[in-house]
């Protein structure tokens, strides 16, 4: 909990960032590499370093969150405009389930192992997902003429 603060501010800047830097077909390419880079500082926390240093993983983390604007744009664009609405409340409804497995997971995990174990754990499924999604992405990517 004390390094959420951080990990906040450094997504919101990274959310400011991504959103009015680089050009739409950039952010779209940067999508799945920093849906994985979001994971790599959460698979050092496997060193078991002090707060300190933790604190920096967790911020330095949290700045490759940026990513989601371009997720939610490209989601909300996929969306016939009459349906919108529901669409988006089914999605932030399976975002909500899909972290409360991702909290029993990683409550399950330190149960058994230790807590920075399940946290690196959770680092490498983040850097194993966004490594697929920047590879099927990359494959079906349109041709720029």
């Amino acid at each position: 909990m004390v390094t959420w603060p951080t990990d906040c501010h450094a997504g919101h800047c990274s959310s400011l960032a991504i959103s009015s830097g680089p050009r739409c077909s950039t952010r779209a390419a940067l999508l799945g590499p920093f849906a994985a880079a979001t994971g790599l500082p959460l698979v050092l926390c496997l060193m078991t370093p002090g707060i300190a240093v933790s604190c920096l993983l967790w911020a330095l983390a949290g700045t490759f969150t940026g990513y989601q604007v371009q997720v939610v744009t490209e989601f909300v664009e996929t969306i016939a405009p009459q349906v919108r609405g529901q669409g988006i409340a089914i999605a932030s409804a399976g975002l909500l389930g899909a972290q409360g497995i991702g909290l029993l997971a990683g409550g399950l995990t330190s149960q058994f192992t230790a807590p920075t174990t399940a946290i690196a754990a959770a680092g490498g499924t983040a850097v194993i997902l966004g490594s697929a999604l920047a590879l099927i992405r990359h494959r079906h990517r349109p041709a720029v003429s």
